[in-house]
């Protein structure tokens, strides 16, 4: 893995993103960070759906599993992206491995 991509890739995501704008429009400004928060998260998920409607031709079906799917994608991208990082223990179909620093995997059991 490349380091600072790799390093960087959690900056790119919408909480995150979030957070750290937030956080710089109370310093800047002083105002309460939760409005640009939840502004930036509402624009996020407009920005998200627009693109879904222009990759299915403007048919989504089922609202709350795509809602609950964004939620859920969004909430979890960081906390896996740490374990990812943390461990080196990983299970693929049924079998555990163990991953080195040469990025090769070796069977456990």
């Amino acid at each position: 893995m490349i380091p600072w991509p790799g390093l960087l890739e959690p900056f790119t995501e919408c909480l995150m993103l979030g957070i750290l704008s937030s956080l710089s429009v109370y310093q800047l400004l002083h105002c309460n960070p939760l409005w640009p928060f939840f502004g930036h998260v509402f624009l996020w998920f407009i920005l998200d759906i627009s693109l879904l409607f222009q990759i299915q031709n403007g048919v989504v079906r089922l609202w709350y599993k795509v809602v609950l799917g964004w939620l859920l994608r969004e909430t979890w991208t960081l906390p896996l992206f740490f374990a990812g990082i943390w461990s080196r223990e990983l299970s693929w179909r049924g079998k555990n491995y163990r991953l080195t620093h040469g990025g090769l995997a070796y069977k456990t059991d």
